[in-house]
């Protein structure tokens, strides 16, 4: 049993799982892509106190991806996207909650939506191409009704509630954001600056991009026959950033 180090993982049946990488196609394959043999996945999940955030059986066909901020748990590939944009839409309210916001108004912005072909061939079967009007409209459309919203808090902020939100954006990846490094040292107890409103941009769609790119990449290998919802999964893109205002 290979060490477990996939940021995407197939689960399939064990001989294609174990004999994919003698395959010429092989090199083709993302190194952050890994194939697991189905009959080893209790070991797996012994060994590695695995987590799975899934919304069907783990069988042979099912694909996971290595949550980035959560430690030891991988989410369906299908729900992945719609996992990273909740985590951050929460992780977001609480960290503005804890630093004293009165209110929190947020909302989705989309700069691209993009598909491309799973059965392509060559670099033009590769290549994004702009969605249709009609398939970003009905994407935000379902986005707004999920995720533009308006909080309202007593606005209270603690040296506790502060270095709790601190560790909520490291946690979560949200202090690499240079939004959020200003924010929280304009809402540090103490300081000198007194915003009253501030806007903040954070991208929430490079982590499941990143995750579809490895996927597509198992493309190459014709051994593997994914599943119609895998393909679509992996053929759709968005940009998109959670805009919030907050009122202390």
């Amino acid at each position: 049993m290979e060490d477990l180090k996939g940021d995407v993982i197939l689960i399939e049946k064990d001989e294609p799982a174990i004999a994919y990488k003698w395959e010429p196609e092989y090199v083709e394959v993302r190194p952050e892509m890994q194939v697991l043999p189905y009959s080893f996945l209790d070991e797996y999940k012994k060994k590695y106190n695995l987590q799975f955030e899934i919304g069907q059986r783990l069988v042979p066909g099912v694909m996971m991806v290595k949550h980035p901020y959560l430690a030891n748990t991988y989410v369906d590939i299908v729900n992945f996207e719609e996992n990273m944009i909740k985590y951050k839409f929460d992780c977001m309210k609480t960290i503005a909650k804890k630093l004293g916001a009165k209110q929190v108004s947020t909302k989705i912005s989309m700069s691209d939506c993009s598909t491309r072909d799973f059965e392509g061939n060559g670099d033009v079967g590769y290549k994004w191409v702009g969605a249709r009007l009609d398939y970003k409209n009905s994407q935000m459309e379902r986005l707004s009704k999920k995720y533009e919203n308006v909080d309202t808090t007593e606005g209270e902020i603690t040296e506790q509630t502060y270095q709790e939100a601190k560790e909520l954006a490291a946690q979560s990846g949200l202090i690499n954001d240079s939004d959020i490094k200003d924010l929280l040292i304009f809402a540090e107890p103490g300081s000198s600056i007194k915003n009253k409103t501030k806007h903040i941009s954070i991208d929430i769609s490079s982590e499941s991009n990143r995750s579809k790119e490895i996927a597509f990449s198992l493309k190459a290998m014709k051994m593997f026959n994914l599943n119609a919802e895998i393909k679509e999964t992996i053929c759709k893109k968005m940009n998109l950033s959670l805009e919030i205002d907050i009122l202390f």
